[in-house]
């Protein structure tokens, strides 16, 4: 029998859709989008992060996203607050891996639609 490594695919997968995201921006020259304009038209936008240097976690809508010098940046909105400040959408950060595929759709879905 031999060990399968998840983890390793979860994070090549998770950084796949961070540049099919970047790349799809790119290529329409969008550089942020409002995930919650329109939002009864389009999916919303979904991920999973930790809070602060503790074991908790908690549910993300991605209110915007934006692409700066090749890296992916968002605001979040939970159900108290909006981050008033840029986040960076990496599993380097707090991001849990392979929670972003819903932000994936939500931006295609606009892009499509709007670009």
């Amino acid at each position: 029998m031999e060990y399968i490594d998840f983890v390793k695919r979860k994070v090549q997968l998770h950084h796949e859709i961070e540049n099919a995201i970047k790349e799809m921006m790119m290529e329409k020259g969008v550089t942020e989008i409002d995930l919650l304009k329109d939002e009864e038209s389009f999916d919303a936008g979904w991920l999973i992060r930790s809070i602060g240097d503790t074991n908790a976690l908690e549910e993300v809508l991605v209110a915007n996203i934006k692409v700066e010098n090749n890296t992916l940046y968002y605001k979040g909105k939970t159900t108290c607050e909006t981050d008033e400040d840029w986040q960076l959408l990496d599993v380097s950060d707090n991001v849990l891996l392979g929670s972003i595929d819903t932000v994936y759709d939500a931006v295609f879905q606009r892009i499509k639609s709007n670009f």
